[in-house]
């Protein structure tokens, strides 16, 4: 079973037991009610199946101590040793619904299934309209292609003081991959803003970002996505994919080693690559 306490009136603390997938039986049963889902620092919760968020509701990793590691969610195998994530992507989390406020604080991502068997598309993909989506104090590891990934209409994206190393990426999946994708056509969803600032980002198979269509819907004259503040380290291919992403402000960023990926006849394979013989 899972157990559960209150806090307060809007924050239900997860008890970590270890049995898997604790986290999203906690929310499901009680049925999105509280504002605030608290997970216990320095313990690891399970995770078999994604959690599909419906409505508004933060997820955070209580505070933790010195020598402790944050909250941390990882993947688990089903019975049969297959991945029990829904769809395409497979992520952590999912989110739904119309005008809804989406965050995620304090935690450790690893995106690797306990087994060593395989490993997560990403942490997070968005569906819906008009949502906001912050991502701040988030480290994840081991996601397979893109951590955070925009398929809804008129989203709010705030993705603040997060670190996102160690991808893993897949047979052929080089040049596809990244930190934030999304901002119209391509898969991807339409941007109302974008905020990312203070982040570390190392080792992704493609570009860091993809802002692919001209920039924000609904842009006011002095609305613009700003990119402030990140460090960038052996990208594979260039900072940000080559097309469009008009209204993009890049300010104070450190770009370490980029287009990493050097020349090799791989880059035949996808027009994706920044660095092949076109």
């Amino acid at each position: 079973g899972v157990s559960v306490s209150n806090l307060s009136a809007d924050t239900l603390t997860v008890t970590w037991t270890g049995a898997v997938d604790e986290l999203r039986l906690a929310i499901i049963n009680d049925n999105y009610e509280h504002d605030v889902y608290l997970l216990e620092a320095d313990k690891v919760y399970l995770q078999q199946e994604t959690i599909e968020l419906e409505s508004s509701c933060h997820i955070v990793g209580a505070p933790y101590g010195d020598g402790e590691h944050p909250a941390t969610i990882q993947p688990y195998p089903l019975a049969d040793g297959q991945s029990g994530f829904s769809g395409w992507p497979q992520t952590n989390f999912k989110t739904h619904g119309e005008d809804q406020s989406y965050e995620f604080k304090n935690l450790l991502f690893n995106g690797m299934f306990a087994d060593g068997s395989q490993s997560l598309f990403g942490v997070l993909s968005t569906y819906g309209e008009r949502n906001s989506i912050l991502v701040d104090h988030v480290t994840s590891v081991h996601n397979q292609v893109i951590t955070y990934f925009n398929f809804g209409h008129e989203e709010h994206w705030t993705l603040t003081n997060n670190t996102a190393v160690q991808y893993t990426s897949y047979p052929g999946g080089m040049w596809f991959g990244g930190f934030f994708w999304g901002g119209g056509g391509w898969s991807g969803g339409a941007l109302e803003s974008l905020f990312i600032q203070n982040n570390t980002i190392e080792g992704t198979h493609g570009q860091p970002l993809v802002i692919w269509d001209n920039g924000l819907v609904n842009r006011d004259d002095n609305e613009m996505i700003h990119i402030d503040h990140n460090t960038f380290v052996n990208s594979i291919v260039e900072p940000r994919f080559y097309r469009h992403g008009n209204n993009t402000h890049f300010t104070n960023n450190l770009f370490i080693n980029q287009i990493s990926g050097g020349q090799t006849r791989n880059s035949d394979v996808t027009n994706l690559a920044y660095n092949n013989d076109r």
